[in-house]
């Protein structure tokens, strides 16, 4: 990988610092195995041979810990993604740099295969510059079972991240450690038994032209909902009327009832709604341990 051949063949800042470090490591050596008769150089010396020693030591760790990092943090990926793309089959598939997009439909990262993993590293889809216009969705899989996406800022779409199992409710899904902000309808929508969203922060979706009602968090098929922030969902300002959902949860009579979800430590706040539609932290029907 890359990162592992910088690593290995030499950075040019990993390898200026550790000359410099072998300079200094060569000039205190020397003062410290010098021959003196001057005793009182003594506690001096002892002082430098001991920060020495220290500081070598921690050198050498936080150099191998860089290194480490470098080289293990794409090792288990099977592609990466560096422009939209539809993924064709199983693996994990990474990002290693932004990927900014102005998509007004489709989607920047299109899911067409069974056990997939999308791993963001931090880095963001962002299609902000499309507008409060755009169709585009993020992140989208329709039709297919254990999907995970992790560690994505993803902004700017219609629809952030929205997994869907489809007409056999394909699941083992699992959304967890991304940050969705400024999407225009929805933030995070999943849909398939058995799927888990967890760890996520959605803040500031709404806002898409003629959007008369926007979420955080929807989910269908018990789907486990934990430990999520849900912060700001608003409607198309210009309308009479729109709904706003922090976390939205299927019906019980819905073909994908949420039959055993458990829906617990989220957090909703800063939901806007205007006219005579309600807003609501959470909604739907299921067990008595779900809660916003």
């Amino acid at each position: 990988m890359r990162a592992h051949r910088e690593c290995r063949f030499g950075d040019g800042r990993v390898r200026n610092k550790l000359s410099r470090t072998t300079r200094w490591r060569s000039m205190l050596i020397a003062l410290m195995t010098a021959e003196t008769s001057h005793t009182e150089a003594e506690p001096l010396l002892r002082v430098c041979r001991h920060l020495v020693i220290t500081g070598l030591a921690l050198a050498a760790i936080v150099t191998a810990a860089s290194c480490a990092f470098a080289a293990n943090s794409y090792d288990n990926c099977t592609g990466f993604v560096d422009t939209p793309d539809f993924i064709p089959k199983p693996g994990t598939w990474c990002l290693r740099q932004n990927l900014v997009t102005g998509i007004t439909s489709g989607a920047a990262i299109w899911i067409n295969a069974d056990h997939v993993t999308i791993d963001c590293n931090g880095f963001a889809l962002d299609n902000s510059v499309a507008g409060p216009g755009t169709g585009a969705a993020g992140v989208l899989s329709y039709g297919h079972s254990e999907i995970t996406v992790r560690n994505c800022t993803i902004q700017g779409f219609a629809f952030g991240l929205s997994v869907i199992g489809g007409a056999l409710a394909q699941g083992g899904h699992v959304i967890e450690n991304n940050y969705l902000l400024r999407n225009r309808f929805g933030g995070i929508s999943v849909e398939g038994y058995g799927s888990l969203i967890r760890g996520n922060i959605v803040v500031n979706t709404g806002g898409g032209t003629g959007a008369n009602g926007a979420s955080g968090i929807s989910a269908s098929g018990r789907v486990d909902v934990i430990d999520n922030i849900v912060d700001g969902v608003f409607g198309d300002n210009s309308l009479a009327a729109f709904q706003t959902l922090g976390i939205y949860y299927a019906d019980a009579g819905s073909v994908n009832a949420v039959i055993g979800a458990k829906i617990e430590g989220n957090r909703v706040r800063n939901l806007t709604q205007k006219g005579e539609l309600s807003e609501r932290g959470d909604r739907g029907r299921g067990p008595r341990h779900i809660a916003a």
